[in-house]
């Protein structure tokens, strides 16, 4: 079970001795502490999306389809190179070779 660390009205964590308190709990596992922070940077890449999508109102807007493809590019191979680095967590435990 996660302590749960009240904030101030910024959101910020409180202070001791003049240094912010870590939110983050003693002897927290791998995987609570995965979940943890890919909870909250999804969240953020989704709300962040969610605004990209504002820009496709042409009303409001004036862009090319050249623009747009150079966005959805530049996201989509950082999506990849994302996905990959899990990949490649993966088959670093294991090692195999052929003989």
């Amino acid at each position: 079970m996660a302590t749960v660390i009240k904030k101030d009205a910024k959101g910020n964590a409180p202070k001791v001795d003049g240094k912010k308190k870590s939110a983050v709990p003693e002897n927290e596992s791998k995987e609570d502490k995965f979940k943890r922070l890919a909870t909250r940077r999804v969240k953020l890449i989704l709300k962040l999306v969610d605004g990209l999508g504002n820009l496709g109102n042409r009303n409001a807007y004036g862009y090319s389809d050249e623009q747009i493809e150079k966005i959805f590019g530049k996201i989509e191979g950082a999506v990849r190179d994302t996905r990959n680095k899990f990949s490649k967590a993966a088959e670093k435990k294991s090692f195999h070779i052929e003989l």
